[in-house]
C-alpha cells in the first residue's frame, strides 16, 4: 500500500498538547503517522513560536498568534474589519489568516506534496481554497458542532449584554454556521467526536458524505501509572467527596459549564453530601 502523506492545519503547536483540542490533534497525528509521513502547519494561540517539532512531524511550520498579528498587511486588517459584510467573515477565523501565511502554506504544500489535509475546527477555513488548488483530499475535523455550541452560550449569557453586543454575537453565530456548512460540503470527509453529533450535523447540515466517528482519546502509556499516586491522599479525597472540574476556562463553553455547576448542581450535591467541596 502506498504511504499516505497527511498535513494537519491546526491552531495549536502539535506538542506538548495542552487542552482538549490539542490533545485530540496529537491523537490524530499519531494515528495518521501509522499510515505514512505527517506534516503540520500551526498557528499557536498560546504565543508559542517554537520550531522544535516532535519526531512524529516530518515537516512543520509554526507561528505564534502574536507574531501573526504583527505581520498583517493593510489588506488583512481591512478584511478583518469588514467581517460583517462578508459571507464567510468571522472575527476568529479571520484572526488565524493572513495573506503572507497563506504563501507559506503554499510552499509547504509544494514541498511536502500531501495526499490528505486535515482542517482543525472552523477557524482554519480561510486556507481551504489554496489547499483545493493543490488538488489533495481534505478532511474537516469537527471538534464540536461549533455554531450550536455558540448558540447555547449566547442563550445563557444574552441577558447580561447590551443590545448591540447581542446583535453582533448573533451575526457571528450565523457566519460560523455558514463556515461549518461550507466545510462539510466542500471537504471529502467530516470527522466527528461521537455518535451523538451525527444526527445533529445531519439535521443542521444535511450531507451524503462520510461522517466517520473519530472518538477523543489519549495514549495512557505516555502518562504516569497509578502506583505513582499517593493512595492515602487519593482515598481521602474520595471519602470527602472532593469534586474537580478540569478545563481551559478561556474556552467560553467551559466557563459557562463551570458557572452552571457552581450555581445549580453543586448546591444540590451539598445537600446530599455536606462535606462535599
Amino acid at each position: 500500500m502506498q504511504s499516505l502523506r497527511s498535513l494537519f492545519l491546526t491552531k495549536h503547536f502539535p506538542y506538548p498538547p495542552m487542552g482538549g483540542a490539542a490533545i485530540r490533534n496529537w491523537q490524530n497525528i499519531n494515528l495518521m503517522k501509522q499510515l505514512g509521513s505527517v506534516a503540520s502547519f500551526s498557528i499557536d494561540i498560546d504565543g508559542n513560536s517554537a520550531t522544535d517539532f516532535p519526531d512524529q512531524i516530518g515537516l512543520g511550520q509554526n507561528i505564534s498568534i502574536t507574531d501573526l498579528d504583527s505581520q498583517r498587511i493593510w489588506r488583512d486588517r481591512l478584511t478583518r474589519k469588514l467581517w460583517p459584510l462578508r459571507r464567510y467573515g468571522h472575527p476568529l477565523a479571520d484572526r488565524y489568516f493572513t495573506v503572507g501565511y497563506q504563501q507559506q502554506l503554499k510552499r509547504i504544500l509544494n514541498k511536502f506534496q500531501p495526499h490528505l489535509v486535515i482542517f482543525e475546527e472552523p477557524w482554519t477555513y480561510h486556507y481551504l481554497p489554496v489547499v483545493q488548488q493543490h488538488g489533495c483530499r481534505t478532511v474537516y475535523d469537527a471538534h464540536n458542532v461549533e455554531s450550536c455550541l455558540s448558540r447555547e452560550v449566547y442563550r445563557t449569557n444574552s441577558g447580561q449584554k447590551s443590545a448591540w453586543q447581542n446583535y453582533q454575537e448573533v451575526q457571528q453565530i450565523q457566519k460560523l454556521a455558514s463556515i461549518e456548512r461550507s466545510l462539510i460540503r466542500q471537504c471529502d470527509q467530516t470527522w466527528v467526536c461521537s455518535q451523538d453529533e451525527l444526527p445533529l450535523i445531519q439535521q443542521i447540515y444535511p450531507t451524503r458524505k462520510a461522517l466517520p466517528v473519530i472518538p477523543n482519546g489519549i495514549n495512557i502509556s505516555s502518562y504516569g501509572t497509578s502506583d505513582q499516586l499517593d493512595s492515602e491522599k487519593f482515598s481521602a479525597a474520595i471519602a470527602q467527596h472532593i469534586l474537580v472540574f478540569s478545563a481551559t476556562f478561556l474556552h467560553p463553553p467551559n466557563a459557562v459549564a463551570a458557572e452552571q455547576l457552581i450555581k445549580h448542581v453543586y448546591p444540590q450535591i451539598k445537600q446530599i453530601y455536606p462535606d462535599c467541596r
